[in-house]
């Protein structure tokens, strides 16, 4: 594959193109091993609850209603344990085959959660005039590696990428970021985007939406020091990744006896309990 974006590739396509290297691979690697990230790309996982109720938000945020009216459906209020309610649902099914059918609580958070990012003076414009879900392929030091632009800017060189969470407060943005590693995505896309237009994006923005009432948005940039970190780990698991493909060997957490002392904080508690 070529380095370029493309645009109307559907998630199913992207996931099944060449690369197998993506930002959440790099992510494994670092967490775990190369053996773990192997088996995520030849076994991926079923979604989650919460991964489905993500993935539906983006359509709905990103994609807009009428492109969510054609993929999912809204379960009807019937009790499936009984004969009617069998019924019920399995007209409901017939009549929208081939939807994805959620249930009215998720749906009354996908919508309050679309309402309150387009509501936002800042959010909303963030998600108008571009383009949504922008597969990118590129390459970082000589591997070859993948992307999933949520939305798009391509003229300004602009990339938002959109979270759904719990807490969109400062203090929990900031774990939020450490937690999901916001600072190794954002240098992975940005040098993909580096590897395709030989210039780094112009900007580069997190919108983190509550998945409960209110509702709160936050629009959130992480520091140029904050993502800088994260050239060393990616080198790092760049260079892992080749020797794995050159080898053909898929290390796990190695051979040897691992020493493991307790934190430091560990250590402060047991002070001041004694």
């Amino acid at each position: 594959m070529k380095n370029q974006f493309i645009t109307n590739q559907s998630e199913s396509e992207y996931r099944a193109a060449k690369p197998e290297l993506s930002q959440s691979i790099i992510k494994t690697m670092l967490a775990q091993s190369p053996a773990h990230a192997r088996y995520q790309i030849d076994n991926p996982s079923e979604p989650t609850p919460a991964m489905k109720l993500g993935v539906a938000a983006h359509c709905r945020i990103l994609e807009g209603e009428d492109v969510f009216a054609s993929r999912y459906a809204i379960a009807p209020a019937c009790d499936r344990r009984t004969k009617e309610g069998k019924a019920i649902y399995e007209a409901f099914q017939a009549e929208h085959g081939g939807k994805e059918i959620i249930s009215a609580d998720d749906w009354q958070s996908i919508d309050g959660m679309a309402c309150a990012v387009a509501d936002h003076p800042l959010a909303g414009r963030l998600f108008e005039g571009g383009t949504s879900e922008v597969s990118a392929f590129g390459n970082i030091n000589g591997a070859a590696i993948k992307g999933r632009f949520d939305y798009f800017h391509q003229t300004e060189g602009v990339i938002v990428d959109l979270k759904t969470t719990l807490d969109a407060s400062p203090d929990e943005a900031q774990r939020y970021a450490v937690k999901y590693g916001l600072h190794i995505q954002q240098f992975v896309y940005a040098e993909i985007y580096r590897s395709i237009t030989g210039k780094t994006p112009s900007d580069f923005v997190f919108v983190l939406v509550e998945k409960h009432p209110p509702f709160g948005v936050a629009v959130v940039r992480l520091t140029k020091e904050a993502v800088e970190a994260a050239r060393v780990q990616v080198d790092k698991a760049l260079a892992l990744w080749q020797q794995c493909e050159k080898s053909g060997i898929w290390p796990g957490y190695g051979d040897n006896v691992i020493t493991v002392d307790l934190p430091a904080w560990q250590y402060k508690k047991l002070e001041v309990a004694a």
